[in-house]
């Protein structure tokens, strides 16, 4: 539990702290694809969860406070 926190707690300061200048920057495409590329082969002897391969969400629900 104590990542989950982690996660929301890191989600909700970087909406604080993005401004418009970087949100016109980030690619979240080539985020995503980055991201699917640090996944380990396995978990504990089992294969990883099917990912989709493009990026299945927008800035704005990533950020959302409702989240």
């Amino acid at each position: 539990m104590g990542w989950q926190a982690d996660a929301r707690r890191f989600a909700i300061d970087g909406a604080n702290r993005l401004t418009s200048s970087m949100r016109q920057r980030l690619d979240m495409a080539r985020i995503y694809r980055r991201a699917l590329r640090t996944l380990p082969d396995s978990r504990d002897g089992n294969p990883p969860l099917t990912l989709p391969v493009e990026c299945p969400w927008w800035l704005d629900e990533l950020l959302a406070e409702d989240r």
